[in-house]
């Protein structure tokens, strides 16, 4: 790629313009693909396929935080002030909340493809 600067002063302001759009456009376009390529690359699925392991590592600790804040097990230590305890049980069981309603937006797609692989057949 030459880094060397063009000379434009023989061009006029709408070809300076339309040099402008032409590399932008093309910059817009590039930045799109790679965008499509990241998304594609880590979508929920692919992860899943690539890292098993780790995905059902990740699950298993989001299913354990969630038990501990739905059983109200996740309290602060019995020396921090009341103040600090209550954030704790309020980010704990925000957090909870979240991860079981990502699980939950998730379970009629996974439930459909598995139901697919075998062919609509439940139990066999």
């Amino acid at each position: 790629m030459d880094r060397t600067p063009s000379d434009l002063t023989g061009l006029s302001l709408e070809e300076v313009a339309r040099l402008g759009e032409a590399h932008l456009d093309g910059l817009f376009g590039e930045l799109d693909a790679t965008w499509a390529r990241i998304r594609s690359n880590l979508s929920p699925l692919q992860m899943v396929r690539r890292h098993p392991v780790a995905t059902t590592a990740v699950a298993a600790v989001a299913g354990l935080l969630l038990a501990r804040a739905i059983r109200g097990r996740g309290a602060a230590p019995a020396s921090a002030p009341a103040r600090q305890e209550s954030v704790g049980r309020t980010f704990t069981h925000s957090l909870a909340l979240a991860l079981a309603g990502a699980a939950a937006k998730e379970v009629p797609g996974l439930l459909h493809r598995g139901l697919r692989r075998r062919g609509g057949q439940l139990g066999t």
